[in-house]
């Protein structure tokens, strides 16, 4: 009897042949996951072992290797959990407000349409509405130029008018007005600055 006929050899053979299958199956179901996890738009603070985790069920693979959980590819599951758990996605609105809601300055600041939608369904639509598109630089009310006020969006006049009173605005034209005139005396041109 030849060693290939040997009923506990060939058993052997087989065992390992299923071994080394269901573990190379194992590590392309693990690389889908972890490509889903790469191509998804959304990212997590936490890692795709902890995320798969927190949907609840295990991940399935359907006849072509698509990971699915619940029903629905991983992928679009990723999508619904940000949605539900926005306090667990990286680099969004969401990881923003965690610090403080004054991080949102302005609509610039939100970089992606998920953001903005995050944003709003967060502080409401009026929020949204009321922020500038870009950041104004905020400059101490004493070292305040005329030209940097009128630079200012209305709303920030009309808070430094509210909190500091129009005689100070008037004061701060005036002040200009000093500064040009002494300007002019000393032989400086309008709008250059003395060397």
């Amino acid at each position: 009897m030849s060693d290939q006929n040997n009923p506990t050899q060939v058993a052997a053979v087989y065992q390992q042949n299923e071994e080394r299958e269901t573990a190379l199956r194992h590590l392309r179901e693990q690389k889908a996951i972890l490509d889903v996890f790469e191509k998804s738009s959304v990212k997590f603070k936490m890692s795709p072992e902890a995320v798969v985790k927190a949907l609840g069920s295990p991940v399935q693979f359907d006849m072509d290797g698509v990971p699915m959980q619940a029903g629905r590819t991983l992928a679009e599951q990723l999508h619904i959990l940000a949605a539900s758990q926005p306090h667990t996605v990286a680099g969004t609105v969401a990881e923003q407000h965690d610090k403080g809601r004054s991080t949102v300055k302005a609509k610039s600041d939100l970089a992606t349409p998920k953001d903005k939608a995050l944003f709003i369904e967060e502080f409401g639509i009026s929020a949204f509405e009321k922020l500038p598109l870009t950041r104004v630089e905020q400059i101490p009310d004493e070292s305040l130029t005329w030209g940097q006020y009128k630079q200012l969006p209305t709303r920030e006049k009309v808070r430094i008018v509210n909190e500091r009173g129009e005689q100070w605005i008037g004061a701060l034209h005036r002040r200009s007005q000093g500064q040009r005139r002494a300007d002019e005396l000393a032989g400086v041109p309008h709008g250059q600055k003395k060397r």
